[in-house]
């Protein structure tokens, strides 16, 4: 249990950090970690990676406007319940 609340904390923090970037901080971190990444690959290699990498983008978005849909209809009906008190 301990090694997991370790690394709980280690990933909390490394998405703090991620999250608490500005965006040309963002841009250059990721333009380091994408040079870095494609190095030592071949271009069959670097495609492979890069569509994996954009396959959880993907995900990442898909599940960010599906929540905030989520999360936009559920005050909505909250405004519309308290309208009508």
């Amino acid at each position: 249990m301990a090694i997991n609340n370790i690394r709980e904390t280690e990933y909390e923090k490394a998405i703090d950090t991620l999250l608490n970037l500005t965006a040309n901080e963002q841009v250059i971190f990721g333009s380091i970690i994408g040079i870095m990444l494609g190095q030592n690959l071949n271009p069959n290699e670097q495609n492979a990676v890069g569509n994996f990498l954009m396959l959880i983008a993907q995900e990442l978005c898909t599940l960010g406007a599906q929540n905030q849909m989520v999360q936009m209809r559920t005050r909505r009906r909250n405004n519309a319940e308290n309208d009508d008190d």
